[in-house]
C-alpha cells in the first residue's frame, strides 16, 4: 500500500491530504475482472513526534483523505449555575457548587477519550488547548442533580467559546435529624417553605404549598434532595 500526501494552507488552518494507492506489485497482480479497490476501511492518523494521535480520518472509497492541521488551539469555558427560589416561578441564577466534574468528548472521533476538569470557586470551568470540532458535554456531582439546559453538544469554531449557561444545579441537599432527649423520633413531618411564608395554616386547609415534605425515619433522620438556594423555613409537625 502506498500513501501519497500533499500540504495545503490557509490563514487559520493547514492540512495534509492525499491518496492511499495500491503498490505497483499489487496493481500488477490485479485482474481486469477484479472489483475496484475500496479504501473506505483505511484510517490515516496524524501523530506528533512522541506518538500522540492528534487526529484521524477515514479514507473515502477512492483512497482520498484530508487531515486538517490547526496552527492554533482554543479554550472552551463555562459555568455551572445554581437556582435561587422555586424553579417553577421565581428562580434566578447564582453560582453553582465547586468541584463539579465537567467532561468533553469530540464526537467526530469516537475513539478519543473524554477530557475532564473540576469547576473552580464560583463554579467556572475551562478546557485549554481544544481543537475545533463538535463536542459532547457532561457534568456530574456526587448526590446532586445537574441539568443540561440544552442539547449536550457544542461546536467549537476558530476561536475561544464561552458556554456559561449550559449546566444548572436545581437544588441542594438539606438533611438533619429529629431527637428528643437524645433519642430519635420517628414519623415527624418536616415541611420546607420559602422565606416569604410567615405562618402555617391548618394542615387540612392549607392554601400555602410547601416546596416539599418528608417524614423522619426510624433513626429520626430526614433528607430533602433538591432544595433551591434560598432562605428556607423548616416546620416540624
Amino acid at each position: 500500500m502506498v500513501i501519497s500526501a500533499e500540504r495545503a494552507a490557509a490563514e487559520t488552518i493547514h492540512g495534509c491530504g492525499g491518496f492511499v494507492e495500491a503498490s505497483s506489485d499489487l496493481a500488477k497482480a490485479r485482474k481486469s475482472t477484479d472489483p475496484k479497490p475500496d479504501y473506505l476501511h483505511i484510517t490515516v492518523e496524524l501523530q506528533i513526534i512522541d506518538g500522540l494521535v492528534k487526529d484521524r480520518v477515514q479514507c473515502v472509497p477512492n483512497g482520498y483523505y484530508f487531515l486538517p492541521i490547526y496552527d492554533k488551539e482554543f479554550s472552551l469555558s463555562g459555568k455551572v449555575i445554581g437556582v435561587v427560589g422555586d424553579p417553577s416561578y421565581s428562580a434566578h441564577a447564582v453560582d453553582g457548587p465547586q468541584d463539579v466534574k465537567v467532561s468533553i468528548k469530540r464526537v467526530s472521533n469516537p475513539q478519543d477519550s473524554s477530557i475532564s476538569v473540576l469547576t473552580f470557586p464560583k463554579s467556572g470551568f475551562k478546557f485549554d488547548n481544544v481543537i475545533p470540532g463538535v463536542y459532547e458535554l457532561q457534568a456530574e456531582y456526587p448526590m446532586l442533580v445537574v441539568h443540561s439546559s440544552s442539547e449536550p453538544y457544542i461546536e467549537l469554531d476558530y476561536g475561544d467559546l464561552d458556554i456559561c449557561d449550559i449546566f444548572t444545579v436545581p437544588g441542594y441537599i438539606v438533611e438533619g435529624s429529629v431527637v428528643s432527649q437524645g433519642n430519635p423520633v420517628l414519623a415527624v413531618h418536616i415541611y420546607l417553605f420559602p422565606d416569604d411564608v410567615t405562618e402555617v395554616p391548618c394542615i387540612q386547609e392549607t392554601s400555602t404549598s410547601p416546596f416539599c415534605h418528608v417524614v423522619s425515619d426510624a433513626n429520626g433522620k430526614f433528607l430533602f434532595s433538591t432544595v433551591p438556594s434560598s432562605f428556607i423555613f423548616i416546620w416540624l409537625l
